[in-house]
């Protein structure tokens, strides 16, 4: 179960919640079929909605994009980013291999407060048509590293056009799922306007913010764990 909310003030106290499922996939380019992605970050945090930001956990493993699966601690939150990260993807166009390497600085989805209590989400980098073949005059094997001319605009559309999303544990992004709009998102991606609610699924009527529980102090994600989805 998925439950919005909004965040006008400061409150003491936790959330108690139960985890959530939330795999990372890859937007898909515009004539390009991703043959396999990851991403390798330094950090990943959720923001509690006191507005204080946590300190990040750090990590060296390379997350397989669409097939681990995050853990994400129960609760209200009110943003979440990853910190500096390597983006890894491999793609074909017209019998020429597109490998693509960015160096990103930070992925933040903070514009819109949710709650994890149970349920499955998609973490979606960029959005659709992120990169196009048709910006690519090239007939042998592509590299886009750093000191390719794409790479910085490439980046920035990682890492203000991403999106989280409620998923239905498949994994992948329905039209339906698309057309309901991200439940947070970075500042160049937009988040549909949805009521405030509180554990009961009605809408808060007590004037706090976090209406589900009250939020305070940092929420580290020590518990986060990655595991193959089977």
């Amino acid at each position: 179960m998925i439950l919005l909310l909004a965040c006008t003030g400061q409150h003491d106290g936790t959330i108690v919640g139960n985890p959530g499922d939330a795999m990372v996939v890859q937007a898909a380019p515009k004539g390009i079929e991703v043959v396999e992605a990851e991403i390798l970050w330094d950090e990943l945090s959720l923001t509690p909605c006191s507005g204080e930001e946590n300190e990040g956990v750090g990590s060296e493993d390379e997350f397989v994009l669409g097939e681990d699966v995050l853990e994400l601690p129960g609760g209200s939150w009110c943003g979440a980013a990853f910190g500096p990260s390597e983006l890894w993807v491999v793609g074909t166009m017209d019998e020429v291999d597109v490998e693509v390497e960015l160096i990103l600085d930070r992925i933040d989805l903070g514009t819109s407060a949710f709650t994890v209590d149970g349920g499955q989400f998609l973490f979606e980098l960029g959005e659709p048509d992120w990169l196009a073949a048709d910006w690519i005059d090239e007939r042998d094997d592509v590299l886009i590293d750093e000191g390719h001319d794409l790479h910085d605009t490439l980046a920035e559309a990682i890492q203000t056009g991403s999106g989280l999303y409620a998923d239905d544990g498949d994994g992948a992004l329905s039209e339906a799922e698309r057309d309901a709009g991200p439940l947070t998102a970075g500042p160049d991606r937009e988040v549909p306007e949805r009521d405030t609610v509180g554990d009961t699924g009605e809408p808060d009527d007590d004037g706090g913010s976090c209406a589900v529980a009250p939020v305070g102090g940092f929420w580290l994600l020590g518990l986060l764990l990655v595991r193959r989805r089977r």
